[in-house]
């Protein structure tokens, strides 16, 4: 079988004086391509650290990551960084916009990253896809936090990534908010066919994905 991402004996340590601090010990995970993942957990075990090395956006201290078929523990960071380029996309809970960039600035970057073609008609295609047409030269200051999730989903989807990370999505959201920010997640990676591996404490978004893994300081297991 081809996995999307696959882990294998994956452990984090951060230096601190003279001591070694586990973060991460042993993490053994496989997502296959086109399926939908959860990693759940309690605050603090390391759910966004774990996010960040499947990612590619932060290096494991041992262990092997495979992202989309590379082996990414045996590269370096301008290797990494062309393969999260139009491959691989990234939502994050404090939305991460450029605050003096509008709507479509934001998106269109994302769009050139990414080497898209005509990428200004594809970032207005995006941002229309997530019901903001309206709202194009808007900043993210001028736009309410629903809206500027659903300007971080049109940047992560514009260039078709084959694998999307989404951290805490709904985390600085209201509840209302929220659920109409999963549903337009899901319908966007339903429509591309992306692998979407999310963090969450929601238990609502969590129940909607494939595989749920549960991260505590035991490990990491498939529930």
């Amino acid at each position: 079988m081809t996995y999307a991402v696959q882990a294998n004996n994956v452990s984090k340590y951060i230096n601190s004086g003279e001591q070694s601090l586990p973060i991460l010990q042993n993490i053994n995970l496989q997502i296959s391509q086109g399926a939908t993942a959860a990693i759940v957990g309690p605050s603090g075990v390391g759910k966004t650290t774990l996010l960040s090395l499947l990612a590619g956006l932060d290096t494991a201290s041992e262990g092997q990551i495979m992202l989309a078929g590379t082996d990414i523990s045996a590269c370096d960071e301008e290797t990494r960084t062309t393969l999260r380029a139009g491959r691989i996309g990234f939502v994050f809970q404090s939305f991460q916009l450029l605050p003096s960039y509008s709507a479509l600035e934001n998106v269109v970057l994302a769009a050139e990253l990414a080497n898209i073609p005509s990428p200004r008609d594809a970032a207005i295609r995006a941002l229309e896809s997530v019901g903001l047409g309206h709202r194009l030269k808007h900043v993210p200051s001028r736009l309410s936090g629903g809206e500027q999730q659903r300007v971080a989903l049109a940047r992560a989807f514009v260039g078709k990534p084959e694998i999307l990370f989404a951290d805490e999505p709904t985390g600085n959201l209201d509840a209302k908010t929220g659920a109409g920010i999963i549903e337009q997640l899901f319908a966007l990676n339903a429509d591309a066919g992306t692998t979407l591996i999310l963090v969450t404490h929601d238990p609502a978004l969590a129940s909607q994905c494939q595989q749920v893994w549960q991260l505590s300081d035991q490990g990491l297991t498939l529930s």
